[in-house]
């Protein structure tokens, strides 16, 4: 009895036990095959993040070039009292049309909430959009480049070109070793 007492606790002190050791798996076992496709999937997602940072510049570009024309045609816009137009009737039609009150501007403030500008405030709200845009175009362009420069460094691991790593050896006495060809020279 005394005897199963003492092998119970070894047990319970997670040495001696071998099954515990089965239950936990070591992490050093997994496959390099199994890294590799991991890796593979992890550049399948930047790659398809890199797509939603491409389209997200394009169309942060589209609205940009939107903002720049409107901004022109809002300065030349009070120039006259009145325009003759064809205004849109219905997807398909037009009928001629006159444009008058032509310094009273109605502004989307979001959430279809609309403020009525003049010309002059409004191209200080186009100004105030097109700096907002510019700010998210460069914000996407850096991820762009982070996920750019992300797969192109996974490209050469997974080819077998470190590019500028450099293996560092810690040899038995202690001393650190680094391969002659990882040196670059300065001349």
């Amino acid at each position: 009895m005394m005897k199963e007492k003492e092998e119970s606790s070894a047990s319970d002190d997670g040495k001696d036990d071998e099954s515990a050791s089965a239950i936990r798996p070591d992490t050093s076992m997994i496959s390099l095959k199994e890294n590799l496709e991991s890796l593979a999937q992890l550049q399948k997602v930047h790659e398809e993040r890199l797509f939603l940072c491409q389209t997200e510049i394009s169309q942060l570009k589209k609205f940009r070039t939107d903002y720049l024309h409107l901004q022109k045609r809002l300065k030349t816009l009070p120039d006259k009292t009145t325009y003759d137009v064809m205004v849109p009737f219905g997807s398909l039609a037009f009928m001629p049309g006159r444009l008058v009150h032509t310094n009273e501007i109605l502004v989307l403030l979001g959430d279809n909430w609309f403020a009525e500008r003049s010309a002059k405030q409004a191209i200080e709200i186009v100004k105030r959009r097109l700096k907002d845009c510019d700010e998210k175009i460069k914000t996407a362009e850096t991820t762009e480049k982070i996920h750019l420069n992300w797969l192109k460094e996974t490209a050469e691991v997974l080819k077998g070109d470190m590019g500028d790593q450099v293996d560092i050896v810690l040899k038995s006495d202690g001393k650190l070793r680094i391969p002659e060809e990882s040196i670059v020279r300065h001349l």
